[in-house]
């Protein structure tokens, strides 16, 4: 059955089980080699209820500011902030009107918890329809990564590892942990249609027996389709960082000229 609990409330439980402290330390460990210095001014577009934010925060870089387009997500992490008397500044902002909203440019921009494909499905259910309409759509807001990215610096995004055109169908499951006195289970289901590039997202939460099923859709391209759309918006070079199959996504670290 679908759910009374918002997409915020059902991202919140399943991402507990996604991000074990095994996969944020080695997440983190990936991000620190790839940042190095401590004092680049760090952007996280996606932080949601605080990673990778606080994670870096805890690892030395202090020079972050954090951003969400949920309302709901970003008091949870302020909340979090607080309590931890960390010193890190929020923005409310989606990724679509980023330049209107960040004034300035860092020199590290990250995107990455493998979100930009939901960008016009998370709270507005705005999306544009047609294969060369939808790539044109993700590329205008690739651009506004690019230009809060400073001259020299680098855009880290992440993508699916399983956005590949050989699936029509692929499936997560998270297993059984006890979250907050509640016995819960997550498991994903995904259907690919890459005709029309919309990926069907189940996310599917039992807590403690009770069955909570929510769908959602996103935009479908593969990390080779996004490595184009990173050169066509300005970037001058981009690589794939090394992530290991436990990892949910595939990291791209993008160079601004």
């Amino acid at each position: 059955m679908e759910t009374h609990l918002s997409l915020s409330d059902m991202w919140s439980i399943s991402e507990k089980m996604l991000h074990s402290g095994d996969y944020r330390s080695k997440h983190i460990d990936i991000l620190s080699k790839t940042i190095s210095d401590r004092d680049m001014s760090i952007l996280d577009t996606a932080c949601g209820e605080g990673f990778p934010s606080l994670d870096l925060y805890a690892h030395g870089f202090h020079n972050i500011t954090s951003s969400d387009g949920d309302r709901h997500l970003l008091k949870k992490f302020e909340n979090e902030v607080k309590r931890r008397n960390y010193n890190i500044p929020t923005y409310y902002s989606t990724w679509q009107n980023l330049q209107e909203i960040v004034k300035i440019q860092y020199d590290v921009v990250i995107n990455i918890d493998a979100s930009i494909g939901f960008m016009d499905s998370w709270s507005t259910s705005n999306m544009v329809t047609g294969n060369g309409e939808i790539v044109t759509r993700v590329t205008e807001v690739i651009y506004n990564f690019f230009h809060i990215t400073k001259p020299g610096g680098i855009f880290v995004i992440g993508l699916q590892k399983n956005n590949h055109r050989g699936h029509k169908f692929f499936s997560m499951d998270f297993g059984e942990q006890k979250i907050n006195e509640s016995v819960i289970k997550c498991r994903w289901e995904m259907y690919y249609d890459w005709e029309e590039r919309i990926k069907t997202w189940i996310n599917v939460v039992d807590i403690d027996g009770k069955r909570n099923s929510q769908t959602t859709k996103s935009y479908l391209f593969d990390k080779f389709d996004l490595v184009n759309m990173l050169y066509t918006v300005g970037f001058n070079s981009v690589h794939e960082l090394y992530t290991p199959s436990y990892l949910y996504e595939d990291i791209l670290v993008a160079k601004r000229p």
